[in-house]
């Protein structure tokens, strides 16, 4: 009270949640002092020895087969954001070669989320079991701390190479490799892409690939500047020489085909440009310079739908399909068996009337 320092609980704006939470507003020196005290700091613990960060946080090396298994040996995580929570996920390796993931707010340290890489040390250990001869699957995966298949399928590799360090060193690398198949996979899906649309700038080959986009420019970034055209040629697109005759040609064919792909997979697909468009991975081209294709524009407007033409579509499909089953064409269930929403188009219910009234096809 003689400070003049209480704290009003019932006030969202009391002096001590806005020193706690919002850095953009001072607090005076005084309620600082008192907030420090209540923390058991003095004024040298504070300012001096709490910026010096001595204290070096060590994280357990969970290789089973290690002589410092479940030791903190760890210095160093990689922390990265779940691709769907968003939560923090750390990984941790260790001299020894073990590589394992998982989620940062888990209270149990111990736990493993995902093994990335056994390493050297783990593959030696399955080696040396392997040679014994008397050991069953059942009793490696005990003595190793995994699952039978996975001496299974670990073991398969290692028979198929001459067993010795430089070997070994070429296993590492595989399962290495094997571990960011992603990388290739992703360069390879944007590189089609931008040899098929050269006109495609930076931005539309991010909004068209985001999720393979974002996995290299955080994994991989060097590898996704390769693949990506360079910024200035993204403003020189527009002035390079075309031949959109044959260009025309080029994607009024493979339009074609993403079309029959379309029809034959699924008939309840409503054809739109876009569709055809990301289907046949000719999008940007598409979007920005349909009119100097008229081969392949004349297709797109003959074949694309609208909502009504949709609709009209699959009330013709279903009503041929239910007086093949011989079944009682009734306003209610051809709506509910079409999936139409309302507000009902009038024109596609003018259409089921006559179908029931007149019993014919349109």
């Amino acid at each position: 009270m003689q400070l003049e320092s209480k704290v009003d609980l019932h006030n969202e704006n009391n002096w001590l949640k806005v020193l706690t939470r919002n850095s953009h507003r001072v607090t005076h020196p005084l309620r600082n002092i008192l907030f420090m005290i209540f923390l058991g700091f003095n004024g040298e613990d504070f300012f001096i020895n709490n910026n010096q960060d001595n204290r070096q946080i060590l994280y357990p090396c969970l290789n089973p087969v290690a002589e410092h298994y479940r030791e903190r040996v760890i210095k160093d995580v990689i922390i990265t954001a779940d691709y769907k929570t968003r939560k923090p996920v750390g990984t941790f390796k260790f001299d020894c070669g073990f590589i394992y993931s998982r989620k940062m707010d888990l209270s149990d340290s111990y736990c493993i989320g995902t093994v990335k890489e056994f390493g050297h040390v783990w593959m030696g250990k399955l080696r040396k079991l392997m040679n014994n001869g008397q050991l069953t699957v059942k009793d490696i995966s005990r003595r190793m701390g995994c699952d039978p298949n996975t001496v299974r399928k670990y073991s398969s590799k290692l028979k198929q190479d001459t067993i010795d360090n430089s070997e070994l060193h070429k296993f590492k690398e595989i399962v290495l490799e094997d571990s960011f198949s992603n990388r290739v996979n992703y360069a390879i899906r944007i590189s089609t892409y931008t040899k098929k649309n050269p006109d495609a700038s930076r931005t539309d080959i991010r909004n068209r690939f985001q999720k393979e986009y974002m996995w290299l420019y955080r994994n991989d970034k060097e590898r996704l500047n390769e693949i990506l055209p360079r910024k200035k040629d993204a403003y020189r697109c527009k002035s390079r020489r075309v031949d959109w005759d044959k260009r025309d040609q080029e994607i009024y064919f493979e339009i074609k085909k993403a079309y029959k792909k379309i029809k034959d997979v699924n008939w309840k697909t409503r054809v739109t440009k876009t569709l055809l468009g990301k289907r046949s991975e000719y999008l940007s081209t598409i979007e920005k310079s349909l009119d100097k294709l008229p081969l392949t524009k004349q297709f797109i407007d003959t074949v694309t739908e609208t909502v009504e033409q949709y609709q009209i579509r699959r009330v013709k499909y279903i009503t041929d399909s239910m007086k093949e089953q011989g079944e009682d064409l009734v306003e209610w269930k051809i709506i509910r068996k079409v999936g139409l929403r309302k507000p009902y188009n009038k024109i596609v219910l003018k259409k089921i009337d006559e179908i029931i009234v007149d019993k014919v096809s349109f």
